[in-house]
């Protein structure tokens, strides 16, 4: 059975909510920063992008310092009572609302030994320099200021689902805020002292768990409670061995395309370009298609013009993920045309997610300097839980979720009396 259990949350204050709730870490560069920096001493990213905290790129902190000013914002967070701890354990609800669109999840500590072991499943590998980057992190500010994202199957917790929905709709949120992106985000309490019996009957149809979103944050936080198992008598180790996350039911979370923009032709023109595309056996015509299929993938060659590339002329049948559009551009193109044979590592290559639309790849051609993007299928969600229960992972890059979860929300606190925060009434 899944092991989740609630916790005492550091969380905003009403006075400081919209100015604190921040885009996760991973999805921000430097000039995003910097616009929701400027003229904002309590956003959440001063915490979790400290690196980028310097308007100049140059001037930004590294090694060590990345962490120590990480440390030092949050406690200033908390000094200054932006941030409060509540007074007793709790469990969320984290709502997310966007046109007809919504996904509501359980906010809870999950184990991290339930990763471990594999009931808790990834379908992604780990970079180990991000991965590091997490670890530290949480080492150095002994906070996890971030939520992993996690799915479940409805059928298994049924009941799970409708509780949430009910509770919802019976008490008032928290906080009920709308971001730039036009996402409405609603958390709410449970206290723990009168659902905790409920809520672990209704966890107990579960028998694993699945990443949506936060791979790294998972795997650094098992990698902290793992190292700290041959420390378990130190005092500063204690609340290491779960870390927060959010889990939605495997139906309302939106899976889209993660699109891909290259810097060069690898040397070719655009006319031999489309030559040796045919030449190796990709159908190509002019204009977007207007059917997304996982055969079919757009490609955007600049001067307002699309093509549509079709792979179904394979010779022999794929199988599971072999048979994905992000895969079958990667070993039919991207590789043996562009010599892009690792999409995690190389520096030619740029992702651009689904919901920005047919646009943002436009504008990396036409104003960027990029020579050629490509708008890929999504991902149906049924393929990624199908992939993790087979222990296997997802092409590189496949996958992105809409919308993000928010950060600074609420923080599990490792020891909480390194910070003396204030009790939230």
């Amino acid at each position: 059975m899944i092991k989740a259990r609630p916790f005492q949350g550091l969380r905003p204050s009403l006075d400081s909510i919209e100015q604190l709730i921040s885009p996760p870490y991973d999805v921000v560069d430097q000039r995003d920063v910097q616009r929701f920096l400027q003229g904002n001493p309590l956003s959440f990213l001063r915490v979790i992008r400290s690196d980028l905290e310097s308007p100049n790129q140059q001037n930004s902190l590294n090694g060590e310092e990345v962490y120590f000013r990480a440390r030092k914002n949050l406690k200033k967070l908390i000094d200054d009572k932006a941030l409060l701890l509540e007074k007793e354990p709790c469990f969320y609800i984290y709502r997310m609302q966007k046109d007809s669109y919504c996904q509501t999840g359980l906010t809870a500590l999950f184990s991290a030994q339930d990763y471990l072991e594999k009931r808790i499943k990834k379908h992604e590998l780990t970079r180990p320099d991000k991965e590091k980057d997490r670890y530290s992190h949480i080492y150095y500010t002994r906070a996890y200021c971030g939520l992993v994202a996690l799915l479940y199957r409805q059928k298994q917790a049924f009941d799970l689902s409708n509780f949430l929905n009910q509770y919802a709709s019976q008490n008032q949120p928290l906080y009920d805020l709308h971001t730039e992106d036009r996402v409405r985000h609603l958390f709410y309490r449970i206290r723990a002292q009168d659902y905790s019996a409920q809520i672990e009957e209704y966890l107990s149809g579960l028998s694993c768990l699945y990443i949506a979103d936060g791979h790294h944050r998972a795997a650094s936080a098992s990698s902290l409670f793992q190292n700290s198992l041959e420390k378990i008598e130190d005092s500063r180790n204690k609340g290491v061995s779960f870390f927060p996350a959010v889990i939605f039911p495997e139906t309302e979370i939106q899976i889209l395309s993660y699109n891909r923009a290259i810097k060069d032709l690898n040397g070719y023109s655009h006319s031999d370009f489309l030559q040796k595309i045919q030449e190796g056996g990709i159908e190509i015509q002019k204009g977007l298609y207007e059917k997304e299929a996982q055969d079919t993938v757009g490609m955007y060659l600049g001067s307002r013009q699309w093509y549509t590339l079709r792979f179904a002329n394979m010779k022999e049948q794929l199988k599971h993920t072999e048979a994905l559009g992000v895969s079958m551009l990667q070993e039919r193109l991207l590789s043996p045309l562009l010599g892009i044979d690792d999409p995690r590592m190389s520096t030619r290559i740029s992702f651009a997610g689904g919901s920005l639309g047919t646009q943002e790849l436009e504008r990396l051609v036409d104003q960027e300097g990029y020579s050629v993007s490509f708008q890929l299928p999504s991902v149906q969600t049924e393929i990624l839980l199908d992939t993790a229960d087979r222990d296997q992972i997802m092409p590189p890059k496949s996958t992105w979720f809409e919308p993000k979860l928010r950060s600074g929300f609420v923080t599990h606190l490792i020891s909480p009396d390194e910070y003396s925060p204030s009790f939230v009434d």
